[in-house]
C-alpha cells in the first residue's frame, strides 16, 4: 500500500502493475487491488512458489495454491485466497524444471 489515505480515482494495483512491472523481462506479476492479510498471504506465497518451481505457469500455479490455502480451516474463506490475480502471460511457464 502507499502508506497514505485511498482516494476516489487513484490507480488500482492492478493497472499500476501492469503499467509498471510488466516488461520483455518481466512477463508476469500478482496484484491485488485489496489489502491482503499478511499470514495468509505468505502461506499462499509459498505454495505458489512451489508450484512454479515444479514447472507450473502462473495461472496454475496461483489455483494450486489458492485450492491449498482454502483446505485450511483458518483461511477457507476466499477473502484469504482469492484477492490476488496473475497479470500478463500467466499462461506462460516462467522455466522449465
Amino acid at each position: 500500500s502507499g502508506g497514505g489515505p485511498k482516494r476516489r480515482g487513484d490507480a488500482s494495483a492492478a493497472e499500476l502493475a501492469s503499467t509498471f512491472f510488466l516488461n520483455e523481462r518481466t512477463r508476469c506479476v500478482l496484484a491485488s487491488p485489496f489489502d491482503l492479510d499478511a499470514r495468509a498471504t505468505q502461506r499462499l506465497s509459498i505454495a505458489f512458489h512451489a508450484a512454479l518451481v515444479g514447472g507450473a505457469p502462473p495461472d496454475e500455479a496461483l489455483q494450486a495454491a489458492r485450492a491449498e490455502l482454502a483446505r485450511d480451516e483458518r483461511f477457507a474463506d476466499p477473502r484469504f485466497h482469492g484477492l490476488l490475480a496473475a497479470l500478463g502471460a500467466a499462461d506462460v511457464p516462467l522455466w522449465r524444471p
